[in-house]
């Protein structure tokens, strides 16, 4: 694992140990976040630094800051690893997510602020089509914080997408194993759709049904991969919390 993932931040010469520690941070922040380091995985200072070819040093700062950030877990006496994802913890922002993403829209509704822009979001959904279409899941979730912190940005509310979960560790992760085992992608091209839809008509009732309905899915994936995606959750996720968060 350390040798792939480090190969091109490794291609980085004559940093100190500062730029360093912000390197390997990134690094393993952005692969936990689209699981390339799987959730339970362990992870060895000594091997990330053989192959940044750098000291221990940087590589134990930056996992001190992942593991104060719950990127990282540390075991006394056993080890470092990347937690398990915790539903009930993914399901807070995910809640807090969508009442601030209905909020935006209905005030972007309400300001006429997307009326200029149809044609642009209609092509972010025909982009991500193509993209999964093709089996690009790193290009089609980037995709996706585009599409929802554009409406963000359009109602002069930038502040607001650091709010929507896109960097905890629990959410941004559920959000990853939806978009990568989903066996009906086209829903959630359907979803983005609906919301897409939604907003043109100005109808407040519907843009909050599409808005709930989509930030829902990610339960519907699971629920029907659950087999393959248990090995990425906690203990304690089992059909009856799984039944509770999607009844919400």
């Amino acid at each position: 694992m350390e040798d792939t993932i480090f190969s091109d931040a490794n291609n980085q010469k004559n940093l100190d140990n500062n730029s360093l520690e912000t390197v390997i941070y990134n690094t393993i922040k952005e692969n936990i976040l689209n699981l390339s380091i799987q959730p339970g995985e362990k992870m060895s200072e000594m091997k990330i630094a053989r192959a940044m070819n750098c000291s221990r040093s940087p590589v134990r700062d930056a996992f001190r800051q992942l593991h104060h950030q719950g990127f990282l877990e540390i075991r006394p006496q056993i080890g470092t690893f990347v937690p398990l994802i915790d539903l009930d913890d993914a399901e807070k922002s995910r809640f807090i997510r969508e009442s601030l993403e209905f909020s935006v829209l209905k005030d972007g509704v309400r300001e006429s602020a997307f009326d200029n822009y149809y044609e642009y979001i209609q092509d972010i959904i025909n982009r991500q089509t193509k993209l999964y279409e093709s089996g690009q899941y790193l290009e089609f979730n980037k995709l996706d914080y585009t599409f929802h912190s554009f409406f963000c940005s359009v109602v002069n509310r930038p502040f607001v997408s650091d709010y929507l979960g896109n960097y905890e560790v629990n959410y941004s992760r559920l959000r990853f194993v939806a978009i990568r085992f989903d066996p009906f992608p086209q829903v959630t091209i359907e979803q983005h759709q609906e919301i897409l839809d939604a907003l043109r008509s100005k109808d407040i009732l519907r843009i909050e049904k599409a808005t709930r309905t989509h930030l829902h899915n990610l339960y519907r994936v699971v629920g029907l991969c659950k087999n393959d995606v248990r090995k990425y959750m906690t203990p304690e996720f089992n059909d009856s919390l799984l039944e509770k968060l999607m009844s919400h």
